[in-house]
């Protein structure tokens, strides 16, 4: 068994450093939305005409999702390549044309973007494309330290739908009110993640969640419970989420002794 490091037996932001790490909407759910995409208009024999209208608006809000991601897509690319030159030691090289640093304020940075992504929410808050755009904006606006902004666009979104993305808005949601200090909050939002079977790619990240909350809350026992599940779910094995759940438990435990 791997030996708990006493430092991090004495840190006291577990819960704030997880929640820090972000949602990392890219590397981690991208392919699962676009599994969910695929066939994303299936029109058939006998669709009634109502499926057909909204499964038509539906693609036309799609595609304007598409657009604006694209925008977002080359705005960080540009921030990237201006960073690594910016980090190259070779002072002689010169930047790349389509460098451009980030000014560090979110609205000079990305406010236009911002401005697109609400719009596109508030035309259709229960669609698929808002969800995405919410998802992505409020990651934004977390690297620049606007969560208060974040809570309020995530809400915005329409979530009743037990689908996949509204269980990873519900995530995103329940970590910015944990992140707020609201783990009460935080809690009853992830509950109903679990409680959506669409959702189960998410549950043992959200178990994991839900450990470091109560633990925060100094329920002790609900915490080792939620870290034993997020480790031991089904078909969790040795993932990257099982790894930190046994790590916490560990460090948990050995804290109780």
């Amino acid at each position: 068994m791997k030996k708990v490091d006493s430092k991090e037996l004495k840190s006291p932001d577990k819960l704030q450093q997880e929640l820090q790490k972000g949602f990392q909407w890219s590397a981690q759910h991208s392919k699962l939305v676009g599994v969910l995409l695929l066939g994303f208009v299936v029109v058939g024999a006998g669709i009634s005409a109502k499926s057909y209208l909204d499964e038509k608006k539906e693609s036309e809000l799609q595609s304007k999702y598409y657009v604006i991601e694209k925008k977002l897509f080359d705005k960080k690319s540009a921030f990237q390549v201006a960073e690594a030159a910016a980090a190259r030691k070779d002072n002689k090289t010169p930047p790349p044309p389509n460098a451009e640093k980030s000014s560090g304020d979110f609205e000079k940075d990305y406010g236009p973007i911002a401005t697109e992504f609400s719009t596109l929410i508030q035309e259709a808050p229960q669609s698929k494309a808002a969800k995405m755009a919410a998802l992505n904006l409020s990651d934004i606006q977390l690297e620049y330290s606007k969560n208060q902004e974040a809570l309020e666009l995530l809400k915005k979104v329409e979530t009743g739908k037990k689908d996949l993305l509204s269980g990873m808005v519900q995530t995103q949601l329940g970590t910015v009110q944990a992140d707020l200090n609201d783990c009460g909050s935080a809690l009853s939002t992830w509950s109903q993640v679990l409680n959506n079977a669409s959702a189960k790619p998410l549950h043992a990240a959200v178990k994991l969640k839900q450990g470091l909350c109560y633990e925060s809350m100094k329920d002790f026992a609900k915490a080792e419970q939620m870290y034993t599940e997020a480790k031991t779910g089904e078909g969790e094995g040795e993932t990257a989420t099982a790894r930190t759940a046994d790590k916490y438990l560990r460090l948990l435990q050995t804290a109780k002794k």
